[in-house]
């Protein structure tokens, strides 16, 4: 177990000593871990211009510590992903610098071969403002299977024009990428239990060919509504939500709430498929009470916990009775069940309930 409270270090080391950690607990290949340790590097370093900073001077979106990086590594019958989330920060870090400097990276992407920003180009006025709101503008993700090949995706802001503007926002989008019908029966179901809420994350997969997720939070509403909300999505999983709620934070309404994203592919009426999102903290205590619990998910839907167990004690700052880098757990259910696990950078020490995110990437 480590703990990453060197405020000289910059957050490129800190990500990846993390990363390099995960990856070695979860038994990757040294070469490959190598080569994604340097491609994290190279995505980070352009912008991270100092050491590592108290949170307060900005506080990311990316993570529930405050850090503009976070990981979180996924397991499901097909193996295990690993992505780390980022939010590449102006100098100094404006809303106006940070939107620029996330354009930029965003864009810096079309290196790589594999990767296409025509869905993201599309959009990308309706998000990057000339005055962005809170929280965000732009994160991005770099996501390795056990190929160790990546793969990005973009996440914006719905809020950034406000949050009475974050429908016609994303209609607007969506309909531009052509998948208006099945925003209209998700967000005209969301509206039935969810009044003056909005959605607070907008992905794109940047590949050809490639989904649209949109993340809902569910402020005060019990998971029996949760569940009406998610049965809008074609592959949905009757009650893995109000199980998910009641396996990790034991009560169907956790204190901090759940929030549900919905996958939408081009040309289909309806919503795809949801994963389901709890936060860890403060939900639950310690790191060693959510260990527990997640690895009991794990096993109820047949994956083995030992590897997120082992991820966990390389993460974990200090003792789990005392630890709290774990932020959410995510399940999507159906015939290859995942869970995902996300973890703060431990930056800042544990994690607290300061005025963090109340969107996950995923």
């Amino acid at each position: 177990m480590t703990q990453c409270t060197d405020f000289a270090v910059s957050y490129t080391r800190v990500g990846c000593g993390k990363l390099g950690r995960a990856l070695t607990a979860l038994a990757f290949d040294p070469a490959k871990r190598a080569t994604m340790v340097e491609e994290l590097r190279t995505l980070l370093s352009p912008w991270d211009g100092g050491p590592v900073t108290d949170p307060t001077r900005h506080w990311s979106y990316a993570s529930s510590d405050g850090a503009p990086l976070e990981l979180s590594v996924a397991w499901s019958r097909r193996g295990i992903e690993v992505r780390v989330y980022f939010e590449p920060l102006g100098n100094p870090p404006t809303p106006e610098a940070c939107r620029d400097a996330g354009a930029a990276a965003t864009r810096d992407l079309a290196r790589y071969g594999d990767v296409a920003l025509a869905d993201y180009l599309a959009v990308e006025d309706l998000f990057l403002v000339p005055r962005p709101r809170p929280p965000f503008s732009v994160l991005d993700a770099v996501m390795w299977g056990q190929d160790g090949k990546p793969w990005f995706k973009a996440y914006l802001n719905p809020l950034a024009q406000g949050a009475e503007r974050a429908g016609d926002v994303l209609t607007e989008a969506m309909g531009r990428l052509g998948m208006g019908p099945a925003w209209t029966v998700a967000a005209d179901r969301y509206a039935e239990d969810h009044a003056d809420q909005a959605p607070t994350l907008f992905a794109l997969d940047l590949m050809r060919g490639a989904r649209t997720k949109v993340y809902f939070p569910h402020h005060g509403v019990d998971a029996a509504r949760i569940e009406r909300f998610a049965s809008c999505a074609r592959d949905h999983e009757p009650g893995s939500a109000a199980w998910l709620c009641q396996e990790i934070a034991g009560t169907d309404q956790p204190g901090k709430p759940p929030i549900t994203s919905l996958v939408f592919h081009r040309g289909d009426p309806v919503p795809v498929s949801t994963v389901s999102y709890v936060p860890l903290c403060p939900n639950v205590d310690n790191d060693g009470i959510a260990a527990a619990r997640v690895a009991d998910l794990m096993r109820a839907v047949d994956l083995n916990p030992e590897p997120y167990l082992a991820t966990l004690d390389a993460l974990a700052v200090g003792p789990l009775a005392t630890s709290r880098v774990q932020t959410y757990v995510g399940y999507r259910g159906g015939a290859d069940p995942r869970v995902s696990v996300y973890f703060a950078t431990g930056a800042f020490g544990p994690v607290t309930d300061l005025p963090a995110a109340e969107g996950k990437t995923a």
